[in-house]
């Protein structure tokens, strides 16, 4: 009976660890590996991309130029964090953050055209 007892301890133990890795790899897909606006990044923004906050997410993915990624990557330090150095790009460029709907030809400029 103890040998059965530690033998269903030892088979549940395992199966609640596969469950909190399979939880862990979700948490990171959601997080913004798996987004596609992100998708077509190199794996080194796609890591840097996955440290930061949804909107400073969606803006070094959709909105910043291969420079300015490299930029922000490149202005972590000791005392600047992804997020810090994604919000300086943006102020330095002057970068909008306001959401733009789908729109046509004649209602947008630029790279922003449908």
């Amino acid at each position: 009976m103890k040998k059965l007892n530690l033998m269903l301890v030892a088979i549940l133990a395992t199966l609640a660890g596969a469950s909190l890795q399979a939880a862990d790899v979700t948490g990171t897909m959601q997080k913004g590996i798996d987004q596609p606006e992100c998708s077509m990044l190199s794996s080194d923004e796609q890591a840097f991309a996955a440290k930061l906050t949804d909107a400073n997410r969606k803006a070094f993915c959709a909105k910043f130029t291969s420079a300015q990624r490299s930029a922000a990557m490149m202005s972590v330090n000791a005392t600047m964090t992804p997020d810090q150095a994604v919000q300086k790009v943006i102020t330095d460029n002057n970068i909008s953050m306001v959401e733009t709907a789908e729109c046509s030809d004649e209602t947008c400029s630029g790279d922003h055209k449908a």
